[in-house]
């Protein structure tokens, strides 16, 4: 991440490393994530609950050695084109937990108010709680098939000082 972050757009479009990883597509790689039972899973679900995909292809993986998973255009997309819609259902929010979890905001939020709801990190506090508890579900989370597709290394909440330093 600092080495990306460090260098100038002139810089990026010269290093072999990063020009890997923004062109090319890994065909293979690609096709034997779709098989994948998990992405599977994942598509079926986003399916079931409303997200639109219209010109996206998921999983695409990246780079000769798979070093990045993402989604990736299947046609050309012109200028103001939606190309990813997600019911606000599917969004982790303050309104959604509350929707989901009335449990949660009642035995833990409501109850501890200075962390919850006074804290100056009171959303992300809330979100995480409402994460880890989820999580502790397994297969019995909605959100689940979500969990088994995510990078965890991508969430902020998991990086280490120096990285966030870089900030």
């Amino acid at each position: 991440m600092e080495t990306l972050r460090a260098k100038n757009t002139r810089e990026i479009s010269s290093d072999p490393d990063i020009l890997s990883l923004m062109n090319y597509y890994n065909a293979e790689l690609s096709q034997k994530a779709k098989e994948n039972p998990k992405f599977k899973a994942f598509h079926k679900w986003c399916l079931d609950n409303g997200v639109l995909h219209p010109g996206v292809d998921f999983p695409a993986v990246f780079g000769k050695n798979g070093e990045l998973m993402g989604m990736a255009a299947s046609r050309d997309l012109p200028p103001n084109t939606a190309f990813l819609y997600v019911p606000f259902d599917l969004t982790i929010n303050k309104i959604t937990i509350k929707w989901r979890a009335p449990e949660l905001w009642k035995e833990v939020f409501d109850p501890n108010p200075n962390v919850f709801k006074k804290h100056y990190d009171n959303q992300y506090l809330r979100l995480g709680t409402y994460l880890f508890y989820e999580m502790l579900k397994g297969e019995n989370s909605f959100w689940h098939p979500y969990f088994e597709v995510i990078s965890w290394t991508d969430l902020p909440m998991l990086w280490r000082e120096e990285e966030l330093a870089e900030f």
